[in-house]
């Protein structure tokens, strides 16, 4: 059995500057064993910081990293108890091989291990030019990355703020969407989000582009969406109300002849809805006929249209009501009857 080893592995899944995602690939493997030598005793570190006064990663960050590392992933390894000449031999490598205090502790607590595991092979993980030649010179085997695995700093990067934001989710958001519904207590609101780790994750994606108006999601969404409903184009917008009015003034293009909506025409409505439904409407200069709603639906009143209906009418413009969808066939066959929009 290969034996991989990152010493750091508790700190360096989250803080390194790359490949994390190897890493993890590595210790999740059943077939394999990380062994990882119990240096999170930050005295070590602390000890050698102070004599030699070099600068490394925050006590306070590394005890809190690794408590995070190790609730999710704990099980996953052995600890092996460093011994007290652990201390001694990290001060020799750093005067050996002018090493960081952190790395030294990093390779000592490596070639302690080595020493155990009689029966397996030790594989070193570490991605740090410095550090990996000292272990080589140190007798240690690395682990070599394939050039196909390989990845640039801006992926490594957005891995670990990734990481983060998923914990994020996990501690603040999860248990809020998780919270169970108690029947005649538990509020019902008539809409929410709905969104998981995943939607954050492209929320900040698209910010760490610095993208303030659309940008790659905004593109790939248009066409796989153009691709969904078999149109030719599909052009997102900031909102539904923009939607609604880039829509409706489309209809009223020279380039339709006689089907354009002009000044006076009359455009079938619903009496109890959204705003933006009916301000396009007003703002060109046709005008809205209302027909009242459904409950508990909510919805406009299939029964009532004929009644709306009038040689000026050119148009129904709707929005299915807080989710709850009208009843597109009757509608879609009313306008096809009488030759007219529909939005």
């Amino acid at each position: 059995m290969n034996v991989f080893l990152d010493t750091s592995a508790i700190v360096k899944i989250y803080v390194d500057e790359a490949y994390s995602e190897i890493i993890r690939g590595i210790y999740s493997t059943p077939n394999n064993t990380l062994f990882v030598a119990d240096i999170a005793k930050v005295e070590f570190c602390s000890a050698i910081k102070k004599r030699l006064n070099q600068i490394d990663i925050e006590e306070e960050q590394y005890a809190s990293i690794k408590t995070y590392f190790l609730n999710d992933y704990g099980h996953g390894f052995e600890v092996i108890k460093s011994e007290e000449r652990l201390f001694d031999q990290a001060l020799g490598l750093i005067h050996g091989y002018s090493l960081k205090a952190y790395d030294s502790v990093q390779l000592a607590a490596a070639l302690q291990c080595q020493n155990l595991l009689q029966n397996h092979e030790l594989i070193f993980v570490s991605f740090d030019k410095k550090l990996i030649n000292a272990a080589k010179k140190s007798g240690l085997k690395i682990f070599k990355i394939p050039e196909k695995e390989k990845i640039s700093q801006e992926r490594a990067l957005k891995s670990i703020i990734f990481d983060h934001i998923a914990r994020y989710y996990k501690e603040v958001h999860s248990p809020i969407h998780e919270k169970q519904f108690i029947p005649g207590k538990s509020r019902i609101n008539y809409a929410g989000r709905v969104y998981d780790e995943k939607d954050m994750i492209n929320l900040v994606d698209s910010s760490l582009d610095f993208w303030l108006t659309a940008g790659r999601f905004a593109e790939k969404f248009e066409k796989e969406f153009a691709k969904f409903l078999g149109v030719k184009y599909c052009l997102l917008t900031n909102s539904g109300s923009s939607a609604n009015l880039l829509a409706f003034m489309s209809l009223t293009s020279p380039k339709l002849g006689e089907r354009r909506i002009q000044k006076n025409d009359e455009v079938i409505t619903v009496a109890a809805g959204f705003p933006t439904t009916v301000a396009p409407i007003i703002q060109y200069g046709a005008i809205p006929v209302f027909v009242d709603i459904t409950l508990p639906a909510y919805n406009i009143d299939c029964d009532h249209l004929e009644a709306a209906l009038s040689p000026k009418t050119k148009a129904v413009v709707l929005a299915h009501t807080l989710g709850n969808p009208f009843d597109i066939e009757r509608i879609l066959a009313f306008c096809r009857k009488h030759n007219l929009w529909l939005i």
